[in-house]
């Protein structure tokens, strides 16, 4: 009913966050574990991590068992461990009695936990490329290729190792790794079917092999993201040197993208993360042993560096410290289009804490960012050990999670959350060329959009993560998402403008 339409849309935040609205961005949250740190002792070393949409944050890595099984732990909002999840909270899968563990983990729209790592053997050493999917309470979902675990050995190559993992809009999951003699000889991209089957549809049989970076002498495949239309951006080094490639949905290179479907960079890179804007454009950052600042760099839809994003599309950030090494790991995208990295900083070969950074989207450091306003944050749990920040994520009212580890001989899961305030505030509001009416809203994933003029729409979440992309008719256009409750948004691509949508 036309009564039901709502004219405005809901900008004035999140309320249950008002009492923490004087706290300065980039201070530890001191409701979270103690004074914002949660240390778990029983895990080991943690690598990735996702939020689920009632909040609940679930972490990845290993866990020692006499030998490492793949650890998946999952915390409660105010930081505790949820003991309705797992063993007290942790889910372990072991494959062969060999060495296993975590690299990426994803949080399917039914709430079911995808995780991606290596398999070990314990009779010879050599590792399989693992997936295992976990029901939401932590136990193998058994309607996942075998009793919840798919496992694959590249060609009999001795190292294989999935590295990071998306999923589809229609379910497939997608995977790089690394598959190869050792751990930079060769890689693999694959995309599994929704029951964990080798998608056939993809290069023939489900897996392009051998992948590799045209021209290299160390190649490796290190991250991915998939696109609305469905290509597939993967993202690893080309003569040791920071590479993307663009394939296309059947896993052919798009020769549209870069330079014949690469973009090649002239900075080491040894690890990256990269995330798609709701624009299109890439963000990406990534490491090297040489390397003393934290990079980020901006390329454009057609694989060219973007120009218009701090020095001809790169940033990099020197933390002004005694430092043998800094880097970041990972980013977030708030909803204004700021940018958060995470990673560490090391003052010998040995110490390291965790280190944040947040810049405005043209590429400039934030300097409203961080108890000294310098747009950097340092962070120390243990003051002579490693500390490891490994991934970052936006919680629904704005504050910052970081995962990672904090090592001294043996590691620990590490859990930091930090006030943002700004990442509530900074969403844009609906403006005068707003030509979209939602109702109703809330809505329970079946909602109407009533539009005067043709054009693209994306669902986000709050990260900024494209759920889906629709083109719309003038008129009333009726869609259905099949996605958890929480908040989303509504992005009109043709006038710019941001509706909340709100799935109970």
């Amino acid at each position: 009913m036309k009564n039901n339409l709502l004219k405005s849309i809901f900008i004035t935040g999140f309320l249950s966050v008002a009492g923490n609205c004087m706290a300065q961005d980039g201070t530890l949250d001191v409701s979270f574990g103690s004074g914002g740190i949660v240390q778990t002792i029983s895990a080991h070393e943690a690598f990735d991590m996702a939020i689920q949409s009632d909040g609940k944050i679930v972490v990845a890595g290993s866990i020692n068992m006499g030998n490492y099984d793949i650890a998946v732990a999952r915390y409660n909002t105010n930081g505790t461990l949820d003991n309705t999840f797992g063993t007290s909270g942790i889910a372990n899968v072991d494959f062969n009695g060999g060495n296993d563990d975590a690299s990426a983990v994803l949080i399917q729209p039914d709430g079911k936990i995808v995780v991606v790592g290596r398999a070990q053997n314990s009779s010879n050493n050599n590792s399989d490329l693992a997936v295992v999917r976990l029901n939401t309470n932590g136990t193998l979902d058994n309607t996942f290729a075998t009793n919840g675990k798919f496992k694959l050995d590249v060609d009999g190559y001795a190292f294989d190792y999935a590295l990071d993992a998306e999923l589809q809009s229609d379910g497939k999951i997608v995977v790089v790794a690394m598959a190869g003699t050792d751990m930079f000889s060769k890689n693999a991209v694959l995309r599994l079917n929704t029951n964990g089957t080798l998608d056939n549809s993809f290069d023939g049989d489900g897996i392009l092999k051998a992948f590799s970076f045209a021209s290299f002498n160390i190649s490796s495949l290190h991250s991915l993201t998939i696109q609305p239309d469905g290509k597939i951006l993967i993202a690893g080094s080309k003569n040791n040197n920071f590479a993307v490639a663009r394939l296309n949905t059947d896993g052919s290179l798009d020769n549209s993208y870069g330079t014949s479907g690469v973009y090649s960079g002239t900075d080491m890179s040894t690890i990256s993360r990269i995330y798609l804007q709701s624009d299109g454009k890439l963000l990406a950052t990534y490491s090297h042993a040489t390397q003393t600042s934290i990079i980020v760099v901006r390329l454009n839809s057609n694989g060219t560096m973007d120009t218009g994003f701090g020095t001809s599309g790169k940033v990099s950030t020197s933390l002004g410290t005694p430092s043998t090494y800094d880097f970041a790991l990972d980013l977030a995208i708030q909803p204004n289009g700021k940018i958060v990295v995470a990673g560490s900083s090391y003052s010998t070969t040995t110490i390291s804490d965790f280190v944040l950074a947040r810049y405005n989207s043209n590429g400039t450091i934030d300097n409203t960012f961080g108890a000294t306003s310098n747009g950097t944050v340092i962070t120390s749990v243990a003051p002579t050990a490693e500390d490891r920040g490994k991934a970052i994520k936006l919680q629904a009212d704005g504050k910052i999670v970081v995962a990672g580890s904090n090592c001294s001989g043996s590691c620990d899961f590490v859990l930091l959350r930090y006030q943002n305030t700004d990442g509530v505030s900074g969403i844009p509001e609906s403006n005068s060329k707003n030509n979209i009416k939602l109702f109703p809203n809330p809505n329970r994933g079946e909602f109407i959009l009533e539009v005067t003029e043709p054009g693209i729409i994306e669902i986000t979440d709050f990260t900024g993560r494209i759920i889906s992309s629709h083109e719309t008719k003038v008129g009333v256009n009726r869609l259905s998402e099949n996605i958890p409750a929480g908040i989303y948004f509504i992005h009109d691509k043709i006038n710019n403008a941001i509706q909340k949508l709100i799935i109970q």
